[in-house]
């Protein structure tokens, strides 16, 4: 926070899934408790959000969390600290590489195809002039009787060649186009390179995927001189764009390969004020947003460009406030109920936009709209990769969840049961990866059904997470299933 008053995101393949709306709140719940701000909390588990108590950390800006599939909570960190579910630091958890005053300074990934072993990447902020670089421990969640603690694999550097090997304060990660394993991308601080890393089953590759493109991030205002490392960085949600805000001067646009991790085709979209900070893309790759503060630094406007406008002239001239905040409003973040939640410096709430896929003013902004009881939201948000997005732009809206799967996780097979006498009037199910692609479709007609229960093998599958579909010719079901 300091430096805002020195300058003024099963399955086993065989069946489909266009994921689900998320009024089934299983479509992501790995990221469905947030730790952020000042002991503040909030849970989609149930839902809408609530209020959370008990959180142990403070943080002015980076932060991240994660739950296990079923929505409990595992850790959160803020790049410095690791706290347990008991809001514990786990006893190895300490001086992990960042400073709290990164804005993304950390971010916390499940390894691919484990349900035990955890990544936590850090970078460094500009109060500590840099100094850090990208690193990453590692959580086993199998110790401590399920606690967690970081392994000996702790605050390991990754390389990246610049000329100080230094990298900014952004941090973000995106799904592999293979839906299975993720990058992990940074920008070098004075230096126009782009570092992807990959992280698979086997850990992390420490040759990132460099690429050189569009302006040097150097320089800024505050007193440390080096406030344009600070900002927001974000990967659209079907992988193919990467927007990144630099405080003190550029908001810049490109293309993301999540196959290649390489970024490209560079496009300024910096409007006549500058203190950019928050970046966040709806839900269905077609809207882009950041906030802005006024150039005395007290007020917050939140921008939105069409990136479905066409050209590059065009998408520049889409621009168009969609609200008007008193005071900071800092980090944008997606969340799996499909909306965007802004954070608001020493606020005992966070705003919303409720309808993130529309133009203008439909995109529904909600000042206050989630209290934070007596907690006090800062400057950031968890930070988490596009996944909870990639799962949203899938969903497609059921009233409720009558889909029942076990065991899950699972290894050879799975139960597939429907309530309610859905079978009959089931059409078919199917499996998707969390792309969104189809691994696999089943007409129902040609299934065996033994009392209301399908039984599916899934030992031909590749190990990983998958989403089941069951749809009808007048709603769908889908849970997400991990096969170990």
């Amino acid at each position: 926070m300091k430096k805002f008053f020195k300058s003024t995101l099963f399955f086993a393949g065989q069946f489909l899934c266009s994921v689900m709306a998320i009024t089934d709140a299983q479509a992501q719940k790995e990221y469905s408790n947030w730790y952020f701000g000042n002991q503040a909390g909030i849970s989609f588990a149930a839902g809408n959000p609530q209020a959370t108590t008990g959180s142990a950390m403070t943080t002015y800006e980076g932060c991240s969390s994660i739950s296990n599939p079923q929505g409990q909570l595992l850790m959160y960190s803020n790049g410095e600290n690791v706290w347990d579910v008991n809001h514990q630091i786990m006893p190895n958890g300490s001086s992990l590489g960042s400073h709290n005053s990164a804005s993304q300074g950390v971010i916390i990934l499940r390894a691919p195809g484990s349900n035990t072993i955890y990544y936590i990447f850090t970078v460094d902020a500009i109060d500590n002039n840099l100094a850090g670089g990208l690193r990453y421990s590692v959580v086993d969640m199998s110790l401590r009787g399920g606690l967690g603690d970081v392994t000996a694999t702790k605050a390991v550097r990754l390389p990246t060649p610049t000329t100080t090997g230094k990298v900014t304060e952004k941090l973000t990660a995106a799904l592999h186009a293979n839906g299975r394993d993720y990058w992990v991308i940074v920008h070098g601080w004075e230096s126009n390179n782009f570092f992807s890393f990959l992280l698979t089953s086997t850990g992390v590759n420490s040759a990132p995927v460099v690429s050189a493109v569009g302006p040097v991030h150097q320089g800024g205002g505050s007193f440390f001189g080096s406030a344009n490392a600070v900002g927001y960085m974000k990967i659209s949600p079907n992988g193919t764009k990467l927007a990144l805000a630099q405080r003190d001067s550029q908001f810049e646009l490109y293309d993301y390969n999540n196959n290649s991790g390489q970024v490209s085709n560079y496009i300024s979209l910096r409007g006549t004020s500058s203190f950019h900070y928050g970046v966040e893309f709806s839900p269905d790759n077609s809207r882009l947003y950041t906030t802005m503060y006024s150039d005395g630094g007290f007020d917050t406007n939140v921008y939105q460009y069409n990136i479905q406008a066409g050209s590059s002239t065009a998408i520049q001239n889409s621009r168009q406030i969609v609200a008007s905040i008193p005071g900071l409003s800092s980090a944008i973040q997606a969340a799996s109920d499909g909306k965007l939640y802004l954070s608001g410096l020493n606020k005992p709430y966070l705003n919303s936009i409720e309808y993130p896929n529309n133009l203008g003013s439909a995109c529904g902004f909600q000042q206050n709209s989630v209290s934070l009881g007596i907690k006090l939201g800062q400057n950031g948000l968890p930070n988490q990769p596009n996944v909870v997005s990639v799962i949203m732009k899938n969903m497609m809206p059921s009233t409720m969840n009558r889909l029942k799967i076990y065991p899950n996780p699972t290894k050879d097979f799975i139960v597939l049961y429907l309530s309610d006498n859905m079978i009959k009037d089931m059409d078919k199910i199917s499996v998707l990866d969390l792309m969104g692609r189809t691994v696999v479709e089943y007409k129902v007609a040609d299934l065996k059904i033994i009392k209301g229960e399908l039984v599916i093998p899934v030992n031909a599958i590749a190990r990983g997470e998958y989403i089941i579909k069951a749809t009808s010719s007048n709603e769908s079901n889908s849970k997400r299933v991990i096969l170990e």
